[in-house]
């Protein structure tokens, strides 16, 4: 499993009203040599990014081992339960069971969701002016009728749509079914297990579709989209073509931006958030989750994820 919008990002998805974060003062992370190691897993949204934090923390801090693991919301959850780790990543709301538990949370980023096709689909100079509405979203993935590419296109393509969905406990399908009024569990489609699981099966279905998480549908550098993957635009104001306002998928800057003015649907957004069963009193832990909400946000920009607004995370560090 790889170890894998922004700009500002709307109220509920990416920035608002708020500053950039300021620089905060020198943590006792940065004054107090510090030694320990940290057990991180779950999400599989937050791994990529978690990783990447985790490598520059440890550089920072040579006396620090921090391992990660990306299996899921899920898994993760079962692993903290269960004293295997010290946090789990959640990339979903929480069951009424799991909130029982009354963990200690605190949110660290945010991420977008989006429609993916296979780059040689024989209909994609087609699907790319044209772009799909949320209506045909939910016809593909209600699985209420059969859908062909014909039907998606105004053709006579008679050819199924193969449908790709995520098997695993997971915030995406999470999003993406609430974005489409349905159910977590209405959702039709081959399950597969994560983001990759998703895209590799694309990469091998031209008449595929399925969704992922924004940063897995993106090279490294989030300037073009993911080799053999394309995003499938949105037609939100659905007159049957992707505008000059629509038209923003080419690069993950440009949906940041998009999702800034309002024209990314933030219902395709959500929170990332790290947990533990209690407030942290082991040192390591929160120095690292401090220097991920201070930071560690600008490496969130650069992954293709959001920066939180400065309000959210002095409340954030309240939580210390």
């Amino acid at each position: 499993m790889r170890t894998q919008v922004i700009f500002l990002l709307l109220a509920g998805c990416l920035l608002g009203g708020c500053k950039a974060p300021k620089k905060e003062p020198a943590s006792s992370a940065e004054s107090v040599a510090l030694n320990g190691s940290l057990n991180i897993s779950g999400a599989y949204a937050l791994e990529p990014l978690m990783a990447v934090w985790a490598a520059q923390f440890m550089e920072q801090n040579p006396g620090v081992q921090i391992t990660v693991r990306g299996n899921g919301t899920g898994a993760g959850l079962d692993d903290l339960i269960a004293g295997k780790v010290d946090l789990a990543m959640a990339s979903r709301n929480l069951t009424p069971d799991e909130e029982a538990l009354e963990f200690w949370d605190v949110m660290v980023t945010k991420e977008g969701v989006l429609p993916v096709i296979n780059a040689s689909n024989p209909h994609l100079a087609v699907l790319l002016e044209r772009g799909i509405t949320r209506d045909s979203l939910l016809a593909v993935f209600s699985g209420r009728k059969p859908v062909s590419w014909g039907n998606l296109t105004g053709t006579d393509d008679s050819r199924p749509v193969k449908v790709f969905i995520r098997g695993d406990e997971s915030g995406a399908a999470e999003v993406w079914a609430d974005y489409l009024g349905l159910e977590l569990t209405e959702l039709a489609g081959k399950p597969m297990q994560g983001d990759s699981g998703v895209v590799r099966a694309l990469l091998n279905e031209p008449l595929g579709i399925g969704f992922c998480n924004c940063h897995y549908a993106y090279a490294d550098d989030g300037n073009l989209q993911a080799e053999g993957i394309r995003v499938l635009p949105l037609d939100v104001n659905r007159n049957g073509k992707i505008d000059d306002k629509e038209n923003f998928y080419d690069k993950i800057t440009n949906i940041q931006r998009a999702a800034y003015l309002g024209r990314f649907p933030h219902h395709l957004c959500r929170e990332l958030s790290v947990l533990s069963r209690e407030k942290p009193t082991d040192p390591v832990c929160r120095e690292f989750v401090r220097w991920i909400l201070t930071d560690g946000q600008k490496i969130a920009v650069q992954k293709g994820y959001s920066e939180l607004r400065n309000c959210d995370i002095q409340e954030l560090l309240k939580k210390f």
